[in-house]
C-alpha cells in the first residue's frame, strides 16, 4: 500500500549567518550571528563549528582565534522537522600581529581607508534604583558600515544592563539591535543586516541599565572596550572609540 500524504510539505530549518569581523590580527574576536529561517517550527538546537577545533552551541556565539590562518565555518540547525547545516569556506583570515596592510594601531581599528568613524557610549544622571538610558551613537566620517559590534564594560556590582533597542539611525537603514551579557560586566551590542542600506551618522541604540549601588567616586565608567565596523561585503572600517559614564546622585 501506498501512503500519499496532502497539504502542505513539512518544511525544516535553513541555516544562515554572518560573522563580523570576518578579518584581523590574532587574537581576534568574531562576533557570529543566526539568521536561520526556522520553517514551520522554531529552531531547536544549533551548533557551530568554528574550524579551529573548538565548537559552541549558543544561537548567536563570539569567539576568539588565537592562531593565523583562515579558517571554514559551519552551523548547523535542526528541530523536529529535519536539520540544515551552512558551510562557509575560508570565511575568517586571522593574520599575525602587524601584518595587515593600513590597520589602526589603536583598539577597535581596522582596515578601511580615510577617516575613522567614530562611535560613542554616552552618559546619564540617575539615583539608586533609577533606570538611565545610554545613547550609543555613530559618525560615520563618510564610511559606509553595514554592520558595527561594540563591548561596553561596566561594574556590575554598581549598576545592571536591562536591555537595548534599535536606535533612529539603525531604524533608518533597516537594521536590527541585540545585545549579548557575554560575561559579568560586559555587554556586546550587534547593529547589523547586510542586505540593507549603510549605517548614516546618529543614535545606534538606547542601552538602559539600572542603578543598583553608589561606589563612592558618584560615578560608574561605562567603557568602550572594543569594537569592529565593517561594510556590505564583510571588509573593517577604521572606528575611534568614546567611552560614558552613569552618574550617581540623589
Amino acid at each position: 500500500m501506498t501512503l500519499v500524504l496532502s497539504g502542505t510539505a513539512c518544511i525544516g530549518p535553513k541555516a544562515v549567518f554572518i560573522a563580523i569581523p570576518t578579518s584581523g590580527e590574532a587574537p581576534l574576536t568574531v562576533q557570529f550571528t543566526d539568521q536561520s529561517v526556522q520553517g514551520k517550527l522554531p529552531i531547536a538546537t544549533w551548533a557551530w563549528d568554528f574550524g579551529d577545533q573548538q565548537t559552541s552551541d549558543q544561537q548567536s556565539p563570539a569567539h576568539i582565534y588565537d592562531i593565523p590562518g583562515t579558517y571554514s565555518v559551519s552551523l548547523e540547525v535542526s528541530n523536529r522537522l529535519g536539520s540544515n547545516i551552512s558551510v562557509r569556506q575560508n570565511y575568517i583570515t586571522v593574520q599575525e600581529a602587524g601584518e595587515g596592510e593600513g590597520e589602526g594601531e589603536g583598539e577597535g581599528e581596522g582596515e578601511g581607508e580615510g577617516e575613522a568613524a567614530v562611535l560613542s557610549v554616552g552618559s546619564a544622571e540617575g539615583a539608586i534604583e533609577d533606570t538611565v538610558e545610554i545613547p550609543v551613537t555613530l559618525q560615520t566620517n563618510g564610511t559606509q558600515p553595514a554592520v558595527a559590534l561594540l563591548m561596553v564594560e561596566y561594574n556590575s556590582n554598581n549598576v545592571e544592563f536591562v536591555g537595548a533597542e534599535a536606535g533612529p539611525a539603525a531604524l533608518a537603514a533597516n537594521k536590527r539591535a541585540d545585545a549579548y551579557v557575554s560575561q559579568t560586566g560586559l555587554v556586546r551590542f550587534l547593529v547589523w543586516g547586510f542586505d540593507t542600506p549603510p549605517l548614516g551618522d546618529g543614535k545606534l541604540l538606547a542601552a538602559t541599565f539600572r542603578i543598583l549601588s553608589d561606589n563612592g567616586s558618584g560615578g560608574v565608567p561605562l567603557i568602550a572596550q572594543s569594537a569592529s565596523l565593517a561594510d556590505e561585503s564583510g571588509r573593517r572600517i577604521t572606528v575611534e572609540l568614546v567611552s560614558g559614564h552613569i552618574q550617581i546622585g540623589g
